[in-house]
């Protein structure tokens, strides 16, 4: 059976960011707290609260408890706001899965890769994720919007905006993906960074065709850079994340599954 509402957890580490949750929640979807402080509750009373689960029996029986609930909740997705809840539901997401219940993983800046390059039909890609690096004049810029499926870790899909030259006044627009090459440059870079939703990054490709991925935007914590997100893009990431996995339809068991991720995307 699908369950599409939402538990979050450790709420006190990042409370910011629940009044825009609040604000972009779609309708017929609960949100679930798991919280003892009251102040939490006084702060944010809109949402559905229940207190945490003791971890002094095991942390088996923890899990055990956290997957009851959701399941009388109606519950199909939880999300760790903080790195001790994260850590704990990794070790057991084998047995979270087999009960219908997925999390949404943190992508941590800290310990990636931020320099590689790697070779796609030929062609060579470069990225650079620590610094934003302006393209020179007559380079084409480009950005790629993909999502990555939580459950077998494949591109759902993949939206590429028009490339636009430096100093060309241009609004850019979506069109369909259809650039094989660059369509496998976003399974790889997913697949290197463990990136799971949505994810979007920015591209140069020069005169003679080499690429260099210069900006990378999906869920970051622990991040000291100045690329981290503000509460309110990290809220709307969150979203976007949770519409995406929200709005899966199933008509049956072996059905797969349709994504709807915004309005102004169209699927292939």
């Amino acid at each position: 059976m699908f369950r599409e509402n939402v538990l979050i957890m450790g709420v006190e580490e990042n409370w910011k960011v629940m009044e825009n949750i609040k604000q972009l929640k779609p309708s017929g979807i609960d949100i679930h707290i798991s919280s003892k402080e009251g102040w939490v509750r006084k702060l944010l009373p809109d949402f559905k609260y229940f207190d945490s689960f003791s971890k002094k029996e095991s942390e088996e029986r923890y899990i055990s408890n956290l997957i009851e609930y959701c399941i009388s909740q109606k519950i199909g997705w939880i999300i760790p706001l903080s790195e001790q809840e994260a850590t704990t539901l990794s070790k057991h997401k084998l047995k979270m899965r087999e009960n219908n219940v997925m999390f949404i993983t943190s992508f941590d800046w800290d310990k990636t890769v931020l320099h590689d390059s790697f070779s796609v039909q030929g062609n060579t890609f470069t990225y650079s994720f620590d610094q934003i690096k302006n393209a020179p004049e007559g380079v084409k810029v480009g950005k790629i919007d993909a999502y990555v499926d939580y459950r077998s870790s494949e591109v759902i899909c993949c939206f590429m905006r028009e490339e636009y030259e430096r100093y060309q006044d241009t609004v850019l627009s979506y069109e369909v993906f259809a650039n094989s090459i660059l369509e496998e440059c976003v399974a790889i870079i997913a697949q290197r960074l463990n990136i799971k939703g949505s994810f979007s990054f920015d591209y140069q490709r020069d005169l003679e065709g080499m690429y260099t991925i210069t900006k990378i935007e999906c869920f970051m914590t622990h991040s000291t850079r100045e690329a981290i997100f503000s509460d309110y893009d990290f809220a709307n990431y969150l979203w976007s994340n949770i519409q995406g996995i929200i709005l899966l339809k199933e008509s049956n068991d072996k059905s797969s599954f349709v994504y709807r991720l915004n309005e102004e995307y169209f699927l292939f």
